[in-house]
């Protein structure tokens, strides 16, 4: 706000005091403004001899004309809203016969102006944020943070008293490490998507850690030929996704990678063996776990036994009494099995021409299918004969018709209806 004084006097100029004097014929022009703004003041006074007389006050809160005689008392006007661009008012001197006319360049009130500042801050803690402005007073403004989360409240509202106010943020503490980032927080007005009109940026410091997956297999337990079993699969801080194994080498197993699908940090995945008749001997297998791909990283393993449950087939043998290993007899006996569904399976009176192709012991639970087991022909019960011999112990039995064989020609399936777990060997004999 600034205070002037208008001077009617026979001094002529405009003073750098502000001081504004005009004589008979001469004074402030259009081109010669006196810039003012709503809240200044004016202060008219009086110096020369006789009346001054003021008149054109329309800009003024007190608009009346008003006379100050010779030593008369001073006359103060404030500006006031309203009026034109450009106002005048009029001063004569009663001594002379002119009148000086003063241009008064009316200004609107100054705009607002607006400031927003905001510090550095870590992940989990708040600060307050001040709001200052000028030629606002007090009233409501607003403010929002860019970016949508990461804070407790991203937008709201602060009240501006005295050109004076603060704003309160939180930043929320999490468990993912994604570094500092760099925020703006913005002061609007209207509302918290109205005009922008002073911003401030600042950093979120990441304070966090996040802790890593663990990933485990379950028990992996040794296995015979032609067995299955299920793997279960358990991890920490993953959550649900895909995870993948692997086995060791090629053959013996149906297949030898896949995938797992993790749910709530729990999965599991079967592998299966294969039943051959092939006598190699145990076999010392590795299994792994893997994240990315079937080959990617290890995260996991477990190494156990495939059990080797087969015989190879025998040689010839010659004479009464032949040294063919599994195929040794004579040729005058031949041989019954009460077998499958109760049937009576003859073999032939020469067992030196009868080859035992496959051969295996086999834990069966009751009800469970096992196989297939490969062995060629072995629905041509001319040349194939497949046997299943109960293991007893104690004064368990199982009947020939709780056994059954199913047969293709390339192998055949085993199951009993025994009940439990029970122990069989499994035989296949070629006739010569």
């Amino acid at each position: 706000m600034a205070n002037y004084i208008v001077t009617l006097t026979v001094a002529a100029g405009k003073s750098g005091s502000a001081t504004f004097t005009a004589v008979n014929g001469s004074g402030l022009t259009n081109s010669n403004p006196l810039d003012l703004q709503i809240g200044d003041t004016i202060t008219f006074r009086r110096l020369g001899t006789g009346t001054g007389k003021f008149t054109g006050l329309a800009i003024f809160t007190n608009n009346a004309n008003f006379d100050i005689v010779a030593n008369g008392a001073n006359v103060t006007r404030t500006v006031a809203s309203g009026g034109t661009t450009l106002d005048g008012i009029a001063g004569s001197n009663s001594t002379g016969i002119a009148v000086d006319t003063f241009f008064f360049e009316r200004q609107g009130a100054a705009s607002p102006t607006y400031s927003i500042s905001a510090a550095n801050m870590n992940e989990g803690t708040s600060q307050n944020v001040s709001v200052s402005t000028a030629n606002f007073g007090s009233g409501t403004l607003y403010w929002s943070i860019d970016g949508g989360t990461d804070f407790s409240a991203t937008s709201g509202s602060v009240s501006v008293s005295n050109n004076s106010g603060s704003i309160s943020i939180t930043a929320t503490a999490d468990s993912t490490t994604e570094g500092s980032e760099t925020k703006t927080i913005r002061l609007r007005t209207g509302s918290t998507s109205g005009t922008i009109v002073a911003s401030d940026s600042f950093i979120v410091y990441d304070t966090s850690t996040t802790p890593a997956a663990t990933h485990s297999l379950g028990t992996v337990s040794n296995m015979n030929e032609g067995a299955n079993q299920s793997i279960s699969v358990t991890t920490t801080n993953f959550g649900s996704g895909t995870l993948y194994w692997s086995i060791d080498g090629s053959g013996d197993f149906t297949a030898h990678s896949g995938s797992v699908s993790i749910t709530s940090n729990s999965g599991s995945f079967t592998i299966s063996s294969v039943g051959d008749q092939t006598t190699e001997g145990n076999e010392s297998k590795t299994l792994r776990l893997r994240t990315g791909s079937t080959s990617g990283t290890q995260v996991d393993s477990a190494t156990f036994t495939l059990l080797d449950t087969s015989t190879a087939s025998g040689g010839g043998g010659s004479g009464g009494s032949g040294a063919g290993g599994s195929t040794t007899g004579t040729a005058v006996y031949g041989l019954a099995v009460y077998g499958p569904n109760g049937s009576s399976v003859v073999f032939g009176t020469n067992l030196r021409t009868q080859n035992a192709v496959f051969s295996t012991t086999l834990s069966a639970v009751s009800g469970t299918t096992y196989g297939p087991f490969s062995v060629a022909n072995a629905n041509d019960t001319s040349k194939i004969q497949i046997t299943s011999d109960f293991q007893a112990s104690g004064s368990s039995t199982v009947s020939g018709s709780q056994m059954i064989i199913t047969k293709s020609s390339t192998g055949f399936t085993f199951r009993h209806t025994a009940g439990g777990t029970k122990t069989f060997v499994l035989t296949a004999i070629q006739i010569g």
